[in-house]
């Protein structure tokens, strides 16, 4: 059998879901001894930093669709690493198609759209205009998959759920989060976007803070200075939490901050499967998350879920950590064992 060379292709190296698991799927095979490259055909980004070998990785510098020369690039990269499988993330799924007709390839696709609870306004008619010519789609959750068999008439056998993985720099020693700080940190790691419905969390919050209980909310990810965000702002500085919320935008250092914070919580309306909430489990947090995409079955009885847009429930959900801090303890110990049995990257290794 002819050994696998992995090509993986992403639009950008931007702080988003597919990104990573694009960087974390080519470190892992390489960690494990398949020879896999990652190439970013757009723009580059502060993932870059997490690529542990920039010699596998090349930038296309791709400035539109029919961006010849960048196209070029590609196949002759392709052709000169001897690649035969070629791995496309998310948009990329149309080069690589295309790539396929001028080198002897393999393509996989791998489906990460997040608006799973939204599938019924997905546009099916480009996507399988193209899928007809992959070998395999890997999706990563369970109503895609689905989606792919019943809606693009993919084969049930060149369709399969792979669960995202997180992969954390290496752990320091961890502080005691529960008796050197009087004030809970809790951490929400999502860029500004409507999907993640910073807002129901904002107002959540005002709850608690009506209630008396202190906390600190950090929250991580990209700002677009769009409405979104400018909304959210001013969301805070109504609610008078200005001196409760942070923003640190993009980090790198995410080991660091989620070792120093007490709670994770994600508010999305809709979701595939979230890194930033494994994250939270491979850092033993205990969660309070929205019932979205794969998010229920990820947490199980370790954590909180709740409906999205509820604020009450999500409030309540909260000062069960807040006022708690062994239920923080024990919650956070069982989530991290169960992250680490199913979705670190030993087990998600296996499937592939």
């Amino acid at each position: 059998m002819k050994r696998l060379r992995v090509l993986h292709l992403i639009d950008s190296l931007a702080a988003g879901g597919a990104e990573r698991m694009a960087v974390n799927l080519c470190n892992l095979l390489n960690e494990r001894g398949t020879p896999a490259w990652l190439c970013a055909t757009r723009a580059e980004g502060p993932l870059l930093e997490m690529v542990a070998d920039t010699d596998r990785y090349i930038f296309l510098e791709k400035r539109n669709a029919l961006d010849f020369r960048a196209f070029t690039r590609l196949i002759r990269f392709i052709r000169r690493e001897r690649i035969n499988v070629l791995h496309a993330h998310s948009s990329s799924l149309a080069w690589a198609v295309m790539a396929k007709y001028f080198a002897d390839i393999k393509v996989v696709w791998h489906d990460h759209f997040g608006n799973s609870e939204f599938l019924d306004s997905r546009a099916r008619l480009p996507i399988r205009l193209f899928t007809r010519s992959v070998d395999y789609v890997i999706s990563v959750n369970e109503k895609l998959q689905r989606w792919a068999i019943e809606k693009l008439n993919i084969d049930e056998d060149k369709v399969s759920y792979l669960p995202n993985f997180p992969m954390l720099s290496p752990k320091q020693t961890r502080p005691d989060r529960h008796s050197k700080r009087d004030i809970p940190v809790i951490i929400c790691t999502a860029n500004l976007r409507a999907a993640k419905d910073h807002h129901t969390l904002i107002k959540a919050l005002a709850l608690v803070r009506n209630d008396g209980i202190p906390f600190k909310l950090w929250l991580v990810g990209a700002d677009f200075n769009d409405t979104y965000s400018r909304s959210l702002k001013q969301l805070i500085h109504e609610r008078n939490l200005s001196g409760d919320v942070e923003f640190l935008g993009v980090r790198t250092d995410i080991t660091d901050l989620l070792c120093q914070a007490d709670i994770g919580v994600l508010s999305s309306v809709t979701e595939g499967l979230p890194v930033s909430l494994l994250e939270y489990g491979l850092a033993g947090l205990p969660v309070v998350a929205t019932a979205v995409g794969q998010v229920p079955e990820v947490v199980g009885e370790c954590g909180v879920v709740v409906p999205p847009k509820d604020v009450e429930a999500l409030a309540a959900g909260l000062k069960k950590f807040l006022c708690d801090k062994e239920r923080r303890r024990q919650l956070g110990k069982k989530f991290n064992e169960r992250v680490e049995e199913r979705y670190s990257a030993a087990p998600v290794y296996d499937l592939l």
